[in-house]
């Protein structure tokens, strides 16, 4: 009888845990995946560029040598020229082919490469908004050399959650400095009172302090410094004491990112793909503990069960 007891306890507990490691596998999106946050300094040390390099993971051989050949006739650039050169010319070509294709871009630009998201949208087959531009922009500038990493923030504005934006930072070799690149506000650059280049955190920063800045702008098809003045009403929209970013690695543009593999290894496991940053949000990871401890209760529970099932079978022979 007390053996009967006992198996019927263990059967509970064994559903139990499966019934709360199945609700947090359902409920993985919420708050459960681990969040790494990554401070200033950590975000613009300059000792492992590499972990930024981005690489489209849609993109083809033959459509690599075709944005090879753009970069080249097109752009007209070569690799002599300097970072922020090649990122004037990028940025030129790309705003003077897509300013009249903002929009709601079909579903399928989602799976589709950067060079292919481009020229559907020239050919009037979709529109692009803030995250095909980031996409584009990042595509042809690091296949220009220019060392390009993607950004989205998101956060709230007087209480009410805002729409993401996506937008790009470009690290200049020739100042060793990271630098904001925003095509969907036609932003090339961002300068400061003293004439130096801001990175996205500096600018968040003199945006909220109504510091005085200027910004490389393409308007009217050429590129011209204008007062910020003209600029700030967009970023209004996105940047406040509670604006979150999120700050891509490599990793997240891996092409085997969506493997089963990759999926286990980032569902038990710290393999961040972002860094995330923000003055005011603190990032708990309880959830994420939380869930790594059900789970082992699950692993261990299931090796004490089959070793006492293991041992009454034995003394039953």
């Amino acid at each position: 009888m007390k053996q009967k007891y006992f198996k019927l306890i263990n059967g509970i507990l064994f559903i139990t845990l499966l019934f709360i490691n199945g609700w947090i596998y359902v409920n993985r999106n919420n708050g459960y995946a681990y969040q790494a946050t990554a401070n200033y300094n950590q975000l613009y040390q300059l000792n492992d560029l590499s972990q930024w390099q981005q690489k489209s993971q849609y993109a083809t051989p033959k459509e690599l040598v075709a944005t090879q050949q753009i970069i080249s006739d097109s752009l007209q650039i070569n690799k002599n020229e300097s970072d922020s050169i090649k990122i004037k010319k990028i940025a030129a070509y790309l705003l003077k082919n897509l300013n009249d294709c903002r929009g709601i871009p079909i579903d399928s630009m989602n799976v589709i490469s950067p060079l292919n998201q481009f020229n559907f949208a020239i050919a009037k087959k979709s529109k692009v908004w803030c995250g095909n531009f980031s996409t584009i922009f990042s595509y042809f500038a690091n296949s220009a050399g220019v060392l390009t990493r993607a950004i989205d923030i998101g956060g709230s504005v007087n209480s009410e959650t805002i729409a993401h934006h996506s937008f790009n930072e470009a690290f200049i070799k020739e100042i060793n400095q990271w630098v904001l690149v925003d095509l969907t506000s036609n932003t090339l650059f961002l300068k400061s009172q003293t004439g130096g280049f801001l990175n996205t955190l500096d600018f968040y920063r003199a945006h909220l302090t109504n510091q005085q800045l200027h910004t490389i702008s393409y308007k009217n098809d050429s590129i011209r410094e204008i007062d910020y003045k003209e600029t700030k009403p967009f970023y209004n929209d996105y940047f406040s004491p509670n604006t979150s970013f999120v700050f891509y690695l490599s990793t997240q543009f891996d092409k085997n990112l969506y493997d089963f593999s990759s999926k286990i290894k980032r569902y038990f496991s710290k393999s961040p793909t972002f860094f995330t940053y923000s003055e005011t949000k603190p990032t708990d990871n309880k959830k994420f503990y939380l869930k790594q401890f059900y789970f082992c209760v699950l692993l261990l529970f299931l090796v004490y069960w089959i070793g006492y099932t293991a041992i009454i079978y034995y003394r039953k022979k």
